[in-house]
């Protein structure tokens, strides 16, 4: 049996390692078409705008809304916004006073639409002119989320060292806000917080980078206070002839 000489075992271990090398690229398993599984971005939610408009008669000079026109309301509202009232917006068109629109309003309210997504334009109109004095146009709008088109669970095709993300990386996610979000205009434009006001700290951010930082106050005259008694202190009470205390 012949030896193995020093040249024969670099080129084995050199070969191996070729070989080993091989397997860590962009490698296609046997029998599997080579396909760009590198789809368009599903992360994000999209949003679809609808519109619907109902006239209401109401009281000319008062503004009461009939029981009636309220039904009316009840039932735009719920074919319109479905079991998402929160997600309505809509503008209060008549050639009446303010004061007629007031009925409509606490309607819509009633209904589950927030009071301040309605808006009122008192001396318009909406749609066909020559409307009567006792009616109001309400134009409703109302963002509808899309949920992105996820794909199913594949394995993924290529070798694990292309560092490709998976067709539906983020999809659930997506799907899950836009079924969850109460108002899906707040994906085309987000609202302002109702808990907190931006405009101190925009104000402090201003004052540091222009170097006008207030210092702050020092006071100087100030001194610790603390309880303290004097050492003889009377314990008071003794073993007397038992009289009751006062």
């Amino acid at each position: 049996m012949g030896t193995i000489t020093l040249r024969q075992l670099a080129a084995a271990g050199a070969g191996v390692l070729v070989l080993a090398l091989g397997g860590c690229g962009e490698t296609v398993p046997p029998g599997v078409t080579a396909v760009d599984y590198q789809q368009p971005v599903r992360d994000t939610v999209k949003v679809e705008e609808h519109h619907a408009t109902q006239v209401i008669f109401v009281n000319a000079r008062s503004g009461a809304v009939a029981p009636t026109e309220r039904t009316r309301i009840a039932m735009f509202v719920e074919d319109f916004g479905g079991n998402r009232p929160e997600s309505i917006h809509v503008d209060l068109h008549g050639n009446g006073a303010p004061q007629q629109f007031l009925g409509v309003v606490d309607a819509l309210a009633a209904q589950g639409v927030e009071r301040e997504k309605i808006r009122i334009f008192p001396g318009e109109h909406a749609g066909q002119r020559g409307a009567r004095s006792d009616s109001i146009t309400m134009a409703a709008t109302r963002m509808v989320a899309v949920l992105p088109n996820c794909p199913g669970w594949l394995d993924h095709i290529a070798a694990p060292g292309d560092n490709r993300a998976e067709a539906n990386f983020g999809c659930s996610n997506a799907s899950n806000l836009g079924a969850m979000v109460a108002d899906p205009a707040d994906f085309a434009k987000g609202q302002s917080s109702i808990y907190s006001d931006a405009a101190p700290a925009i104000n402090a951010v201003d004052l540091y980078k222009t170097d006008k930082v207030k210092p702050l106050p020092q006071q100087t005259n100030f001194s610790a206070t603390g309880g303290s008694g004097s050492a003889g202190a009377s314990t008071g009470g003794g073993a007397g002839s038992g009289g009751a205390p006062q």
